[in-house]
């Protein structure tokens, strides 16, 4: 009877220390999953049947490399003073050279888009904005300020936008209700900004929050058709969202401690562009696909914001893709699409 006993003891202390072990290893992940179809869900399946194949993620800070199997809300703002900078697109277009190749331009192409850097949430520019025909392109903040990119060449439908001092799951949740789809998600001043939009090209979307870097997430994305369309971290998150529609074919990812130039130069060559871009837990982490367009790309880094560089890549008809500011420098990605197509 004693040594059943000392069994039964023992058995369960290993089942409790299992059990234990398990909790700890594994970080909390919250998901939320858009389970109706949009009108374009069809669409966004044809596009996307060969996502996967060549999908791959590589660690720099480990050398690892894995391959998958194929307002509505109201709060207290962050400073007093009013926006300082507004820069407004050059409509010029020329041939000039990008980094990997040349294309013809239609000169008939005509974008507008502006940037307004703020160190309160930009509520008043975002309403001006709307009056004018300008939809939300870029939501980021970084050095302090709230960096707001507006655009009469979005394509959207219909926008909203959600300012919250909490994860704004709701916020997806009844956005996806109504048929809008995030675009746009960023943290700063202890607060989320998200933008939600009609229009566009997604079909069903996923999200996910996590402590950790999602690299199991994105594989499990690509497994099912979905491709990386945001990437932030913020409040100790990285947020990731999927999305079926994109456009795009093939997707990569790398982590590095610095911003990766020379894995980006070989994406470049291969055809992959800068989709994705964020900074947390002390690494920088981009995400590269091959897109449905014919594109040339530029990326600049620097310590103060790159407004001479925008305006530039403006004339030169460029549009601004990615801008964040972390680890005390800004990043701005601009790509030019070939519009003759």
């Amino acid at each position: 009877m004693i040594i059943a006993s000392i069994i039964a003891f023992l058995i369960i202390s290993i089942t409790l220390i299992v059990v234990i072990n398990h909790f700890r290893s594994k970080p909390s992940v919250i998901k939320g999953t858009k389970t109706e179809c949009l009108d374009n869900q069809a669409t966004a399946a044809k596009k996307d049947d060969a996502a996967g194949e060549d999908a791959q993620g590589i660690d720099l800070q480990d050398d690892r490399l894995s391959h998958p199997p194929t307002q509505l809300n109201e709060l207290v703002e962050c400073g007093d003073e009013s926006p300082h900078s507004i820069f407004a697109l050059n409509n010029g277009l020329n041939d000039d050279q990008g980094p990997q190749d040349q294309f013809k331009q239609n000169p008939s192409t005509s974008l507008a888009e502006t940037f307004t850097l703020s160190n309160t949430f930009p509520i008043e520019e975002i309403e001006k904005g709307r009056l004018e025909g300008f939809q939300i392109c870029h939501i980021a903040f970084g050095d302090g300020n709230w960096v707001l990119g507006l655009s009469k060449s979005s394509g959207f439908s219909g926008q909203q936008w959600h300012k919250t001092d909490y994860f704004p799951r709701p916020e997806i949740a009844s956005g996806w209700s109504s048929r809008y789809e995030v675009t746009g998600l960023a943290y700063g001043c202890g607060q989320w900004a998200l933008i939600m939009s009609q229009g566009g090209p997604y079909g069903l979307q996923q999200w996910y929050a996590t402590p950790s870097f999602p690299q199991g997430e994105i594989s499990l994305g690509w497994d099912n058709q979905y491709q990386v369309t945001g990437l932030s971290f913020g409040d100790g998150l990285w947020v990731l969202i999927l999305s079926q529609g994109s456009g795009y074919s093939f997707q990569q990812w790398v982590k590095s401690p610095t911003i990766p130039h020379d894995e980006i130069e070989r994406a470049w060559a291969n055809n992959y562009r800068i989709t994705g871009l964020a900074y947390g837990e002390g690494f920088w982490a981009v995400v590269m696909s091959q897109l449905d367009r014919v594109s040339i790309q530029s990326c600049h880094t620097g310590l103060e914001f790159p407004s001479e560089e925008i305006n530039k890549g403006h004339a030169d008809g460029y549009q601004v893709t990615n801008l964040v500011f972390a680890d005390g420098i800004w990043v701005l990605v601009m790509t030019r699409f070939d519009e003759s197509e």
